[in-house]
């Protein structure tokens, strides 16, 4: 069963607010995701949720998506990360 991992609003709009405009947490996220996410203010535990990241999408997109994302950080569901990453298949 997957771990349910609930970020605060706050948490969630600093979060998807740099990954849409600082490039430096952009790196960090890239490099340290803990150390990115604990600087929003994100649980330790949502470490786990960073490591199917491959490539962090454009700053373009995630602003474009932002509600959408917003909300499966904060709902009292399993969080995942998918629309961070920029990897598609198919």
């Amino acid at each position: 069963m997957a771990k349910v991992v609930k970020l605060s609003q706050k948490a969630a709009e600093q979060l998807l607010t740099r990954l849409a405009t600082d490039d430096a947490f952009r790196d960090l996220f890239k490099k340290k995701p803990a150390q990115a996410l604990a600087a929003v203010g994100a649980p330790a535990e949502a470490i786990d949720c960073t490591k199917g990241v491959r490539r962090l999408a454009s700053k373009e997109r995630i602003r474009a998506a932002h509600d959408e994302i917003k909300r499966t950080l904060t709902e009292p569901l399993a969080m995942t990360v998918f629309k961070l990453d920029s990897y598609h298949r198919g």
